[in-house]
């Protein structure tokens, strides 16, 4: 049989303006409900010279390009990870504030132009950044930065550790998840058991008997193949969409999600399947903080059911789901959503509502199952003017909100598929 290891992949340390499952990671911008993105979608990262634990430089680049491949291959999205010029040097514990920003300090350095993938060769990087022994469990991590009121990225890096003993396949994945915040998205909870938990039963990565069920973005680094979810690729679309394509294969269903006296419902996640092809999508209500209940999700065409729950609660915090999950009393975890189904105009069945290219249906989706589904058009998050830059200087919070990594490589191991 073949073990694979486990990690618990967390994503935003602090800071405000995290935001939802299966869309951007960050929302700002002058009116503080843009998602925040890289712009141009073209994006060059500069890769270490050195080697990485046991593998040799060319190897190491070898595995992240394959990495950024799984996004650049998305059609309906313009987003291209390139490889840049090579930073130059072997970046170890000794020069690594040259090109990684400090955390501790408001004003990192942030004029060089550069978007650093560091190979942390022996784990050194890693413990002086976080504490002696880090290295034994951090994975990795990523991390961009914004200027507070912008809505664009500034420049980001990537820190992957060379210590531990990981599988080819490991690696690819640790990468894939990573360059998914670095670009802006987070983590995505679709309709998994939210019960599932790191530290009793049901474990999580256990409660889907085919494990690409799990989308690359979830908290933890369950799916087998290195490949995307169809989730991680509409949240991919929505947030760097390529116009001519995206209009042509995907459709969308927007609205709100409100409680039986019609006040928004915040912090929930919002699910939807597939009636032909079982493919689940989710996005968190709320997601773009406008006190509204609002959730919009691209979904290519066809038939589909509507549901709510809440979120699991072990994803708060730095593992956060959603923009309402910082902390264990945030939003998401005071007035946890029951799971319900949209029944809207078919009480006592779940409403089938189509979907088709180019087109939207607007939804009212009631917490007791109830609402109503009509016409409307595809919404797109407000546009954000420009961020003064007049210091220049890039917020603290900024960069702590965007720390998405500290990939904890569990001590434990789980069987996630045997071979006979």
């Amino acid at each position: 049989m073949t073990l694979k290891h486990l990690f618990l992949l967390l994503a935003g340390l602090q800071g405000a303006g995290l935001a939802q499952a299966g869309g951007p990671l960050a929302v700002e911008g002058s009116g503080g409900n843009s998602p925040v993105h890289y712009s141009p979608a073209s994006i060059n990262i500069n890769f270490d010279i050195g080697p990485l634990g046991a593998r040799t430089n060319a190897e190491a680049d070898d595995l992240v390009l394959r990495a950024f491949a799984l996004w650049n291959n998305v059609a309906s999205s313009s987003l291209q990870l390139l490889q840049g010029n090579d930073l130059g040097t072997d970046v170890d514990v000794s020069n690594y504030t040259t090109f990684i920003p400090d955390t501790s300090t408001s004003h990192p350095a942030n004029s060089d132009q550069l978007n650093p993938m560091v190979y942390d060769d022996d784990g050194t990087i890693i413990d002086d950044m976080f504490g002696q022994g880090a290295s034994n469990n951090i994975a990795g991590f990523a991390a961009s930065v914004y200027l507070l009121g912008d809505d664009k990225f500034q420049e980001g890096y990537a820190v992957i550790n060379g210590k531990l003993s990981l599988l080819d396949s490991d690696i690819i994945g640790l990468v894939t998840h990573e360059m998914g915040h670095f670009i802006g998205l987070d983590h995505s909870q679709l309709d998994i058991d939210n019960t599932e938990t790191d530290s009793g039963s049901p474990a999580v990565c256990t409660t889907q008997a085919v494990k690409d069920r799990y989308p690359i973005m979830y908290p933890f680094l369950c799916r087998v193949t290195n490949s995307l979810h169809a989730d991680d690729i509409a949240a991919l679309a929505a947030l760097y969409p390529e116009p001519n394509n995206i209009t042509l294969n995907f459709g969308q269903i927007n609205g709100v999600l409100v409680d039986t006296n019609n006040n928004p419902v915040p912090g929930a996640n919002i699910w939807l399947k597939n009636l032909a092809t079982g493919t689940r999508y989710s996005i968190v209500s709320d997601y773009l903080l406008q006190n509204t209940g609002f959730f919009a999700v691209y979904l290519p065409p066809g038939d589909y059911s509507l549901h709510a729950n809440s979120i699991n609660p072990i994803f708060y915090g730095a593992s956060s789901v959603g923009p309402y999950a910082l902390s264990q009393t945030d939003v998401s975890f005071q007035n946890p959503v029951t799971a319900v189904s949209f029944q809207g105009s078919t009480p006592g069945s779940d409403e089938i509502i189509n979907i088709a290219a180019g087109a939207a249906r607007q939804v009212k989706f009631v917490i007791d199952g109830s609402g109503t589904v009509t016409p409307g058009g595809i919404v797109t998050p407000p546009a954000s003017v420009p961020a003064s830059t007049s210091s220049g200087a890039i917020s603290l919070a900024s960069v702590l909100a965007l720390v998405s990594g500290l990939v904890l490589m569990r001590r434990r191991q789980v069987m996630v598929g045997c071979i006979s």
